[in-house]
């Protein structure tokens, strides 16, 4: 009555198909009249829902072509490793000779290696000064910070087994980049990874400060 009945429908890695025939459907029909097996309404139902799942898989088949069930996507990933900052001191910063008097005074020695004073001081040894020189090697044309801590102190060397050390502190510490050509925190190597910072600061002096030699370090972080 209904003749062999096929239809297949393709949905990912799946295969779906039916077969139906008129004489099994019709031996089922017969269980359900006489009693056996699933109600009517229940075997009616059944047989919607898988023609149903195999209509819903072939219409999925036809608005999304080439979708497969299971199929997975991609994420690029990707990085970049950056070359190390390194770091060659070429020149300390050195304030020079000074001489204090009888009030406050000041020593400011620039990035661009001049040295002024304000205030009751004496700069002595008029070329024996020097700004500090830094060559620093990095990624060519990249940009780097350069910062600087606020202040720090110079101490006395020989110190004082009764009063104890004297201490002068240094400020307003400033950077010179010779890629960018102005004074920056933010310098940048040039096409070969190179630039040379300068950095100068302020010392202050005060009345009668002690003779001797003074000393101390400065920590900058020069960072991408």
């Amino acid at each position: 009555m209904f003749g062999n009945l096929q239809k297949k429908v393709r949905f990912g890695l799946d295969e779906w198909r039916i077969y139906a025939k008129a004489n099994n459907i019709a031996n089922d029909l017969n269980s359900i009249n006489a009693g056996k097996g699933y109600s009517r309404l229940s075997y009616i139902k059944a047989l919607s829902w898988s023609v149903f799942i195999i209509a819903f898989a072939g219409f999925l088949s036809v608005i999304m072509p080439g979708v497969a069930l299971g199929d997975g996507g991609t994420i690029p990933a990707t990085v970049e490793i950056r070359a190390l900052i390194t770091l060659t001191r070429i020149a300390d910063l050195n304030f020079g000779q000074v001489r204090s008097g009888e009030t406050d005074g000041t020593v400011t020695v620039t990035p661009l290696n001049v040295r002024t004073f304000t205030g009751d001081v004496t700069l002595r040894a008029m070329t024996n000064f020097s700004r500090a020189e830094f060559i620093i090697t990095g990624d060519p044309n990249a940009t780097f910070t350069i910062s600087p801590v606020l202040d720090f102190a110079l101490h006395d060397k020989r110190g004082d087994p009764i009063f104890g050390e004297t201490v002068l502190q240094v400020t307003n510490l400033l950077s010179y980049s010779t890629t960018v050509g102005a004074v920056t925190t933010v310098g940048q190597f040039n096409s070969n990874g190179i630039d040379s910072v300068f950095v100068g600061g302020t010392l202050l002096v005060p009345p009668g400060a002690k003779f001797g030699k003074y000393g101390g370090e400065v920590t900058l972080t020069f960072n991408y």
